[in-house]
């Protein structure tokens, strides 16, 4: 089974080219979540951004495209390299094919960083494994 991250906000989907373009993209949802905080704008436009914000991200990240079943995800060697150390490891993982929870030979690394927290929203990058 390939092992693979997939790259989540918490409460929307977002999903390395170079870690400040990364950033920069980080900088841009980080503005619209505030926007949204100060009444600017509302969730359906937070959320048009950062399905726009996901899609450029997604594409820095390297490895992710659409396959069959769903977007393959990221190494899990990109997704250390743009967020540090693994949060924790886990010998489960989800099996994209059979649509279930597996349990892997070895653990693999998982990945949290919440990169906004406000009063209404908050927004976090998780990747665990996939395949």
């Amino acid at each position: 089974m390939k092992k693979v991250l997939f790259i989540v906000f918490l409460l929307l989907i977002v999903p390395v080219v170079s870690a400040q373009s990364v950033d920069e993209e980080i900088e841009n949802i980080v503005y619209y979540a505030e926007q949204y905080e100060m009444g600017d704008i509302n969730y359906l436009q937070l959320m048009a951004q950062a399905t726009l914000i996901r899609g450029d991200i997604n594409e820095l990240l390297g490895d992710f495209k659409f396959e069959e079943h769903g977007p393959s995800g990221v190494t899990a060697e990109a997704a250390e390299e743009y967020f540090g150390e693994p949060e924790w490891y886990t010998k489960r993982a989800w099996d994209v094919s059979e649509d279930r929870d597996v349990i892997l030979d070895e653990k693999v690394p998982t990945f949290r960083n919440t990169i906004f927290d406000g009063q209404r929203v908050q927004l976090t990058f998780n990747a665990w494994p996939n395949g």
